[in-house]
């Protein structure tokens, strides 16, 4: 092989890296559970828990409430609804999901997220998550955060105004490198001693690397 294209292919497959991505750690993240059809559920979703009042909304109950981005059913968090997650330390975890505003009257609604463990001795949140009033459309909104204690963690949600809601809320570890880019990463360190050591060098390391 031509040392200017292992070059090419080394320089491709460092900046490509593949990521391995991790299952959503929330259940039911998107609120498709309990189905409400085109209609409201008064209480918690399936998998969270309400601490008081909460609706779960389907596309098509009110014009008050955009249809959702994943699915068909939003949840309206006036009070807060929580769910427990293992989480492991120093490991960095990003949280995303949608929010919006009630369509009539508008208002500024305001998103609070925290988290807290188990014994009570790690907790942190989220800066507040505001949608400006009028808002015709749902805001993506991210947190990335790194838990210093391995624990189980109640996660919580609530919309402070009362009038907003949230969808597609995914929670996962920040992706890593897949075993196979790191031997790419290697052969990118080591190509200037595959240039001065000849061809044999080069075809023993790519027949190693395309074996992995």
């Amino acid at each position: 092989m031509n040392l200017k294209i292992l070059s090419a292919i080394v320089t491709a497959g460092t900046i490509l890296i593949p990521a391995a991505y991790a299952q959503n750690l929330l259940l039911n993240g998107s609120f498709e559970n309990p189905s409400v059809g085109a209609s409201v559920y008064f209480g918690a979703p399936t998998d969270w828990t309400a601490l008081r009042y909460n609706y779960v909304i389907g596309n098509g109950f009110s014009s008050d409430y955009l249809p959702a981005t994943d699915g068909t059913q939003i949840d309206d968090p006036g009070n807060p609804i929580e769910q427990n997650v293992s989480l492991v330390a120093n490991q960095q975890y990003l949280l995303t999901f949608d929010l919006s505003t009630e369509q009539s009257p508008g208002n500024s609604e305001s998103f609070y997220v925290g988290f807290s463990s188990s014994d009570n001795e790690n907790q942190f949140a989220a800066p507040i998550f505001t949608v400006a009033a009028d808002t015709t459309s749902w805001v993506h909104e991210s947190y990335t955060f790194t838990p210093t204690e391995t624990s189980s963690y109640t996660m919580l949600i609530e919309n402070y105004s009362g009038d907003g809601a949230v969808d597609n809320m995914v929670l996962e570890p920040e992706p890593v490198p897949e075993p196979s880019s790191f031997a790419f990463l290697g052969l990118g360190a080591l190509f200037p001693f595959i240039r001065r050591n000849g061809k044999n060098t080069l075809t023993a390391l790519v027949v190693s690397v395309w074996q992995k």
